[in-house]
C-alpha cells in the first residue's frame, strides 16, 4: 500500500450510507459498563457505580473468568440455538440446531480434575440475582446429577470461588 492509499483508507471506511449510524454491540450498549475495578454490583442486581442493571452475560463473563483461574478446570461456552441460513445468506431447508442439550443446557460445560486425579463433568448455569431456572434447565440438572456430574448455579464471582473451594476439597456436592 502506498502512502496515498493509506491516507485515503480512513476516509473510505467512513464513507457510505451506514457511516452516520453508530455501531452497537450487545455487550457495549446494555447493562453495567463499569470496569472490574469500578464495578460495585449490589444484591438487588444493579451496579452502585453506574446504576445500570447487571445482565446474565455479564455474570457469565465474571464467573467464567473466576473458574478458569484453576488449571484443573476446563470450561467451554455452550452456545445454544438454531441456524436457518447458510453463511452465504441462502435459506436452509430446515434449521440446524447447535449446543449441548438444546434447550436447557448449562451456560458453561467442561471437566474438572479432582485432587485424586479423577475428572468429573461440570455444568455451570449462570443467573442474575433474580434469574430462575426454567423446566428444561431443571431437567438438564437432574440428568447431569443422576450420572455423577456436577451442576451448579452461579450468580457471582463469590459463588464461583466457593465452587472452586469445594472442588479442590473433593466435596463436589
Amino acid at each position: 500500500m502506498t502512502d496515498v492509499d493509506s491516507q485515503a483508507l480512513p476516509a473510505m471506511t467512513r464513507a457510505g450510507p451506514r457511516a452516520a449510524r453508530p455501531v452497537h454491540h450487545r455487550r457495549a450498549t446494555r447493562g453495567c459498563l463499569c470496569t472490574p475495578r469500578r464495578r460495585a454490583w449490589q444484591d438487588d442486581g444493579t451496579c452502585a457505580s453506574c446504576g445500570q442493571r447487571v445482565h446474565e452475560f455479564q455474570v457469565l463473563d465474571v464467573v467464567r473468568a473466576t473458574l478458569i483461574t484453576d488449571p484443573a478446570c476446563i470450561l467451554y461456552r455452550n452456545e445454544i440455538g438454531a441456524s436457518t441460513h447458510w453463511p452465504t445468506g441462502e435459506k436452509r431447508k430446515g434449521p440446524i440446531r447447535y449446543g449441548v442439550a438444546d434447550p436447557g443446557g448449562a451456560d458453561l460445560i467442561g471437566l474438572y480434575r479432582l485432587p485424586s486425579g479423577v475428572g468429573v463433568f461440570l455444568a455451570v448455569e449462570t443467573k442474575t440475582v433474580n434469574g430462575r431456572q426454567n423446566a428444561d434447565q431443571r431437567q438438564f440438572q437432574k440428568f447431569v446429577e443422576q450420572r455423577g456430574g456436577i451442576y451448579v448455579i452461579c450468580r457471582s464471582a463469590d459463588d464461583a470461588g466457593a465452587l472452586l473451594a469445594r472442588l479442590r476439597a473433593e466435596v463436589p456436592r
